[in-house]
């Protein structure tokens, strides 16, 4: 299993997709993916306000910081993933609601 909670998100989008396919190539058959990802509805935490690098890539604070909706979600697992659950919600645990992705896949064959 691999636990990647909110730190996939610091990447260009190319070195995004390469370490999803590393995590793939790295996990057996069955083995899980258990991510949350921030959601472009995060918007006390950077999806808005800051200088775009790319498209859901942003300079927050100095840092890159990417933000994923659904179509890129579903782009990111795409191939060779079985998708256990994938809800996007509000974590509570921030002073302000903190949007994000929850994820939980399984390595296919």
């Amino acid at each position: 299993m691999v636990l990647a909670s909110l730190s996939l998100h610091y990447f260009s989008w190319p070195d995004t997709l390469a370490l999803a396919r590393r995590i793939h190539r790295w996990l057996p058959p069955g083995g899980l993916l258990v991510c949350r990802l921030n959601s472009t509805r995060d918007v006390h935490y950077g999806a808005v306000g800051h200088p775009e690098i790319a498209p859901h890539y942003y300079l927050v604070d100095g840092f890159p910081k990417r933000f994923f909706d659904d179509d890129d979600v579903a782009l990111m697992f795409a191939d060779g993933w079985a998708t256990l659950s994938c809800r996007e919600g509000v974590i509570g645990r921030y002073e302000h609601p903190k949007w994000a992705w929850e994820i939980v896949l399984a390595r296919l064959g």
